[in-house]
């Protein structure tokens, strides 16, 4: 067997031509300190070059791309260690992780997760596949896939494969930035390729049924779920900004005594959705059913977080705050598709049933959509206690 050098290097690097019993065989191969650092593909067969001195420009390109990538890794932009061959989908997940200057490194702690779990889906279905190589029709089937489509081509999941479809675009745009070689097509192609967008989530929790939670949760031991559920759905507040969250062994973001909840029965506090620009403000006064879940907490405990687990005597963990919910709200007899989140849907919902106008509703929910942003109440508190007043009636005595 001998290795016959052409004049290809030029144009096609790492080309091999092998000569064996007269039949020839084309390779291309990773150079020798690549592979020692951990490259891979340490050989490519190229079985459809017809074997010619030359390559055809079919072949130089994609020798030229192998080429590019093991370069990338040599230079300390591939992902050292990683469990996929450089180039494919799994290696990009890898890379974006990795990488200190990507921007997953900037995504908000609670929000990791999520991207976590949908890139260990990719990972699990399609990590070896080339980036060069995916197509439209590889991208609607992973698509099914990712949805777990049934016998009838209906999706069972579709929140899931859309979600994978929105990172995978993530990760692809990530690696077109860096240009990494098939990104720019693949980020064209999932760009042309259209997907249906799961529905918006229609479910509200009603004031009967915020009512109900609240009864059973104080019914079966757990006043502290009464207070959340009290405080989200008078105040439209989302779960975060009551209950706060646990990052790397840290409380933050939840309501304190005396800082949010004040002695006068105020409630002031930054919201988490907009990085904590937007403020919160409400007259307790004017929502009875919180007033009446603090006002039960004796004024010797009224210090430090407001929404305690009983069982611990620490803020709660995000997912022991969901189980204990659905357990209440199942007792209570509220249908497992009420969410706790459908709490500050409710709120909105009912302000605006009532008669809120839009823009008092939305400075309640201290949404920040620049298209109103010019309509909004500059006095938050005057246009929060309007709505209050419309929901719960007027008190006559502050």
């Amino acid at each position: 067997m001998t290795t016959l050098p052409t004049d290809a290097e030029l144009h096609a690097p790492g080309r091999r031509r092998l000569v064996r019993r007269g039949r020839v065989d084309v390779y291309w191969v990773a150079d020798k300190r690549a592979v020692r650092d951990g490259f891979s593909p340490k050989t490519v067969h190229l079985k459809d070059d017809p074997g010619d001195i030359l390559a055809t420009s079919e072949i130089a390109m994609r020798c030229r791309v192998l080429w590019a990538q093991m370069h990338e890794f040599m230079s300390g932009r591939g992902v050292r260690g990683t469990r996929f061959p450089v180039g494919t989908i799994g290696w990009l997940s890898d890379y974006y992780q990795a990488d200190p200057d990507s921007p997953y490194h900037g995504i908000r702690a609670s929000t990791r997760p999520s991207y976590d779990r949908t890139l260990k889906i990719i990972c699990g279905t399609v990590p070896k596949t080339r980036l060069d190589t995916v197509t439209s029709i590889h991208l609607r089937r992973w698509y099914r896939h990712w949805g777990r489509e049934d016998a009838n081509g209906n999706l069972q999941n579709q929140r899931r494969a859309y979600h994978c479809i929105q990172l995978l675009r993530i990760i692809v745009r990530f690696g077109r930035g860096q240009r990494i070689a098939g990104c720019r097509d693949l980020s064209e192609i999932l760009t042309q390729t259209e997907f249906t967008a799961p529905r918006a989530r229609r479910s509200i929790m009603t004031a009967e049924q915020a009512r109900a939670i609240c009864a059973k949760a104080r019914e079966m031991g757990s006043p502290s779920i009464a207070i959340a559920v009290a405080l989200q759905f008078g105040c439209a507040l989302r779960q975060k900004d009551a209950i706060g969250e646990w990052v790397n062994g840290q409380w933050s973001g939840g309501l304190l005594w005396g800082e949010h909840v004040k002695a006068d029965w105020t409630l002031i506090k930054p919201t988490s959705k907009t990085n904590f620009r937007e403020i919160a403000e409400f007259d307790l006064r004017l929502i009875p059913p919180a007033l009446a879940e603090l006002q039960d907490v004796p004024p010797t405990s009224r210090i430090g977080p407001v929404v305690l687990d009983e069982h611990t005597g620490r803020p709660y963990r995000q997912r022991e705050f969901a189980r204990r919910f659905r357990e209440i709200a199942r007792a209570a007899g509220v249908p497992d598709d009420i969410w706790n989140m459908d709490a500050r849907a409710g709120a909105v919902t009912d302000a605006r049933r009532l008669g809120a106008s839009r823009e008092d509703a939305m400075a309640q929910a201290t949404h920040t959509q620049a298209s109103t942003n010019a309509r909004y109440d500059r006095d938050r508190m005057a246009a929060t206690s309007r709505v209050s007043v419309v929901r719960f009636g007027r008190k006559d005595e502050k």
